[in-house]
């Protein structure tokens, strides 16, 4: 090899390497940039921003036929607060349907002797919600008019029982202890204070229960005594609604498999990787979805209902007239029940975000989907401009047109039951 050759090759080798380093650097400064920089996250190969100060997310489409009618930073990431919960029912309705009943089962070993005592365990489990206070008043009743007076033996819960909402199967299960056998704390309570007083029993149907709570499934060899029948999930998923309940949605979340559920279902709506990411099912914490995206859930949300002959309005609260987070919002008159959505707060999380997602109802051009989103700001302020966009946008097209609607809230305390 010659030395002009050799020159030459010399000169191409440095020429690479140097441009390896410059493309070497480029790569460490938009790393960097990403992670030194809140309003950037990397997917990919691309860096997506989130939303600055200052800056609303804007999508409203034509419910029919999906043409977009106004869109303002809709591939741009925010935090959509509790605007979560739509991808979170939606999963809910395709997993169980919307007249799905929650069952809990009431079932018992031992015998029942002829003063109407079981010697053996109770157990109760199930994963509705809301039991509460008069389910276990019921459950009371019912065992005394199926002649078990008392148990002699522990009451054992399902790991995913619930009593109104208590986040943990022991203490849902002392909440139930204590309304089937009030006597059982105050006995406890005189024990440790060294009391003897005897206390009057209770006037509402109680069950004594000489045992302790524990949590665990029955074994195969119960009988089953009762069951409860929950109403149906949609009504369920309405109170979740139209009270933005976290509890509610966390405990959803469980039964769908959690925040790697939703991501992975996103996906399957048409959403692009990196224009959602959930941390969670309530909405609470760092979520982050564009405007783009939140429009294809609504959408798909409202395609599944319409599988059932349902709507919106069926799961969403309607502005001005069911009780909850929209009762006082777009409620001037003759605006009341033209609008169905599903708010978002979250008053310290990215210093302060408003969301806005579901259906505008208008005399002139029919019905809108729409996603409003704003972040990193003043609460009350995002909701009074968001409220204005809504208002502005029907009298651009001939007004808002309330949608014929009785509400069903009141309804749900009357829609279980037990066999």
């Amino acid at each position: 090899m010659n030395k002009n050759m050799k020159n030459r090759i010399s000169a191409a080798f440095r020429c690479a390497l140097s441009l390896c380093l410059v493309l070497s650097l480029v790569d460490f400064t938009v790393a960097a940039e990403a992670a030194s920089r809140p309003h950037l996250k990397s997917h990919g190969h691309f860096v997506r921003r989130v939303a600055d100060v200052n800056e609303q997310g804007v999508e409203i489409i034509d419910a029919r036929t999906g043409a977009v009618i106004t869109s303002t930073n809709e591939t741009l990431l925010f935090n959509p607060a509790s605007n979560t919960k739509l991808l979170t029912t939606l999963m809910v309705l395709q997993k169980f349907g919307p007249d799905y009943r929650f069952p809990t089962e009431v079932r018992a070993d031992g015998t029942v002797d002829a003063q109407g005592v079981l010697t053996g365990d109770l157990y109760v489990s199930g994963q509705y919600m809301l039991f509460g206070d008069r389910q276990a008043h019921e459950l009371a009743k019912l065992l005394n008019d199926r002649g078990i007076k008392a148990v002699k033996g522990n009451l054992y819960v399902s790991s995913a029982f619930s009593m109104d909402l208590n986040t943990s199967a022991s203490a849902a299960g002392a909440k139930l202890l204590a309304l089937l056998d009030p006597q059982h704390a105050q006995a406890k309570a005189r024990r440790r204070h060294k009391q003897a007083a005897a206390v009057a029993p209770p006037a509402t149907p109680y069950v004594p229960i000489s045992g302790t709570v524990k949590v665990g499934d029955p074994p195969v060899f119960t009988r089953l005594l009762l069951t409860h029948y929950s109403p149906p999930v949609k009504d369920i998923i309405k109170i979740m609604l139209c009270y933005s309940d976290n509890t509610m949605a966390q405990k959803f979340g469980v039964m769908i498999g959690g925040p790697a559920a939703l991501n992975k279902f996103v996906l399957t709506l048409g959403v692009a990787p990196g224009e959602a990411t959930f941390a969670t099912t309530s909405g609470l914490d760092i979520n982050r979805v564009t405007p783009r995206a939140m429009i294809k859930i609504v959408q798909a949300l409202k395609s599944e209902l319409e599988k059932d002959k349902l709507t919106l309005a069926d799961l969403l609260p309607v502005a001005g007239i069911d009780d909850g987070t929209m009762t006082k919002r777009l409620d001037w008159a003759g605006e009341a029940g033209s609008v169905i959505a599903k708010t978002g707060t979250l008053t310290e999380t990215d210093q302060g975000v408003a969301a806005l997602s579901g259906e505008i109802f208008t005399t002139g051009g029919g019905d809108y989907l729409f996603v409003i989103f704003d972040m990193h700001g003043d609460v009350l302020n995002f909701r009074k401009q968001q409220d204005n966009l809504v208002s502005q946008f029907q009298k651009d097209h001939g007004g808002p047109q309330p949608i014929v609607y009785t509400p069903i809230l009141p309804r749900v305390d009357s829609e279980d039951y037990w066999l």
